[in-house]
């Protein structure tokens, strides 16, 4: 890899997916002050569940707040809540499916002016186990003044009355002067410039996507995301085999949406998801975390998603009663 090249990063989101990113040469002065924002989007009314299945609030946010202007957004947690503040999920008979959050500052490096390009960059995505992002000391996601976000979400709603529903993400930022290195998002999943969503068979499945690298450097952070019975999105770099990224699910000990175990493949084919013991209760057993990977060296990737169901076909998970396609 050339010195004067620019140097590419990895951070993962939601929505069932895995996301990347340039560094541009330069320090990183980690010393700087840093302000945290909490920026909540809605409210969004989700309709009441209805026939056995749950309500569902899909749509598309354009021009909404945003927590900082030419500035470096160095972490980022998301959460889901109620009209009083108190956090919304299976606990209390909600699930945020994915929220994804565009800007039109750029295009998206995978999927340029076509598909869910055509929004613009993909910035940062959650489902609901709502895993935050920190990015290493020194780095931050720039975002310019003069530019729009926007929103992909699907909420749902299990309970037989219609409820407002807010997402609120707690940003920490650094100012657009600081000595930061930028990073640019690189988005991956399984199909990656349509719907996102594929139905599993039933039994054990892995499932790859390919994608030829536009760019070069250095992972700096990842993440991925799947749904209940899932194990595992890795990255692999194909010319060397080398897995990039193995990021796992965790469901709480005894978990009865926890994948049953399979015998071990390589190292982006784990034999089984990670246990948290006792587990956030507010998940109710559902999928509640997914570990991110530290930095490592890369120039093409290919994306896997590893499921095994327990009770049903992945194709066919049920939440609360409602038959879902995975989306990975």
């Amino acid at each position: 890899m050339c010195a004067n090249m620019k140097r590419s990063v990895i951070l993962a989101g939601a929505g069932g997916l895995l996301l990347a990113a340039l560094i541009v040469t330069g320090g990183g002065d980690a010393r700087a002050a840093s302000t945290t924002v909490v920026v909540s989007w809605g409210p969004f009314n989700v309709p009441a569940a209805v026939g056995g299945g749950p309500g569902n609030y899909n749509t598309l946010q354009f021009d909404v707040a945003q927590p900082c202007t030419d500035c470096y957004i160095t972490s980022i947690v998301p959460n889901m809540v109620y009209d009083d503040g108190t956090t919304a999920n299976f606990s209390t008979m909600a699930m945020l499916h994915h929220v994804v959050v565009f800007s039109n500052s750029a295009q998206d490096v995978t999927c340029p002016s076509t598909g869910p390009g055509l929004l613009g960059t993909r910035l940062f995505a959650s489902g609901n186990e709502r895993t935050g992002r920190q990015f290493p000391s020194g780095y931050g996601l720039y975002n310019p003044a003069g530019f729009q976000w926007r929103l992909a979400m699907h909420l749902m709603n299990m309970k037989p009355e219609a409820r407002n529903m807010y997402l609120e993400f707690t940003f920490t930022y650094r100012s657009g002067s600081d000595d930061v290195r930028p990073v640019t998002p690189v988005w991956l999943d399984v199909d990656n410039c349509s719907d996102s969503e594929f139905a599993v068979p039933a039994g054990e499945s892995d499932t790859h996507w390919d994608w030829t690298a536009t760019i070069t450097g250095d992972l700096i952070a990842t993440g991925g995301h799947v749904h209940d019975y899932g194990i595992n999105i890795a990255i692999e770099d194909v010319a060397s085999g080398e897995y990039l990224c193995n990021s796992v699910a965790g469901y709480a000990a005894g978990s009865a949406f926890a994948p049953a175990p399979v015998p071990a493949g390589d190292e982006g084919h784990p034999a089984a998801s990670l246990v948290t013991d006792p587990g956030d209760p507010a998940y109710l057993g559902h999928i509640e975390h997914m570990s991110g990977c530290t930095p490592v060296s890369a120039d093409s990737w290919r994306h896997s998603a590893s499921a095994r169901p327990i009770q049903f076909p992945l194709g066919e998970r049920r939440h609360d009663g409602h038959r879902d396609s995975v989306r990975l």
